[in-house]
C-alpha cells in the first residue's frame, strides 16, 4: 500500500510541475503543490489556506482531479469553494466572443464585475443574455390587462436587467450589447452559446433563476 501511494504521489508531483512549467513567464510566482485526500475537500481546504480568488480546471481528465466536475460532484464543488471557477475546455485560446448570462439577482451582476476586470481583447464581443422567466422574483409584480401586455412588460423588464450588467461593464470601458431571449434559462444559455459560437460563458453561481 505505501508503494501505491509513493507511485500516486510521484504521478501527482509530474502532473502539476508539468502544469507549471507552462505558466512560466506569467508575471506572478507559480508554485507546484500535491496535496492528500478527497480532491473537492482538499481544493477547499487550500482555497481557504490561500485566499483562493479564482480555480481552473478542465471539464475531465484521468483521476479524480480531472472528474471534480462531473456530475453531482461539480454542485458540491460550487456549494463548498467561496470563489470563482474557470472550466477551461479545449481547445484553448484567448476569448474574443463572451456570453454574459445575467437574471437581476446580486450574484449575476458580481459576475459582470468580474468579467468588466477580465484580460480580454479590447474588440471581445460581449453579448449580455436575460432569458425571460416568470419563475424568478424579477417578473413576479409584473401584470398585463393580455398576455401581449404582460410579455411586453416582461421584455421591458428583461432589457433593464441587461442594461444594468452592461452599465457595470461601460464602467470599465467594456462595450456589449443585450440578448434577451424567452424560454428556460438553461437552454437559452446554450443554445446561445452555440449560435454565437462562444469562447466563454460567465454567470453567476446562486441568483434567482
Amino acid at each position: 500500500v505505501r508503494e501505491l501511494v509513493e507511485m500516486s504521489r510521484e504521478r501527482a508531483r509530474q502532473t502539476v510541475e508539468h502544469a507549471a512549467e507552462r505558466l512560466v513567464g506569467l508575471p506572478c510566482p507559480v508554485d507546484a503543490v500535491v496535496r492528500a485526500g478527497h480532491p473537492i475537500e482538499s481544493l477547499e481546504r487550500f482555497a481557504a489556506d490561500v485566499g483562493l480568488d479564482l480555480l481552473v480546471v478542465g471539464p475531465r481528465g484521468r483521476g479524480s482531479i480531472g472528474s471534480i466536475l462531473l456530475g453531482s460532484v461539480s454542485h458540491a464543488l460550487l456549494h463548498a469553494l467561496p470563489t470563482s471557477i474557470l472550466v477551461a475546455r479545449p481547445p484553448t485560446s484567448t476569448p474574443t466572443r463572451v456570453l454574459l448570462a445575467v437574471d437581476g439577482s446580486p450574484s449575476s451582476l458580481e459576475a459582470a464585475r468580474y468579467l468588466a476586470t477580465f484580460p480580454l481583447p479590447v474588440d471581445a464581443d460581449i453579448r449580455v443574455l436575460v432569458s425571460v422567466t416568470s419563475g424568478t422574483d424579477e417578473y413576479a409584480a409584473i401584470r398585463g390587462a393580455n398576455f401581449l401586455e404582460l410579455l411586453a412588460g416582461e421584455r421591458r423588464c428583461a432589457a433593464e436587467i441587461a442594461n444594468r450588467a452592461i452599465a457595470v461593464l461601460e464602467e470599465h470601458g467594456r462595450h456589449a450589447m443585450p440578448l434577451i431571449r424567452d424560454g428556460d434559462p438553461k437552454r437559452e444559455i446554450l443554445d446561445a452559446a452555440r449560435e454565437l459560437d462562444a469562447d466563454l460563458i460567465v454567470t453567476g453561481a446562486r441568483g434567482a433563476g
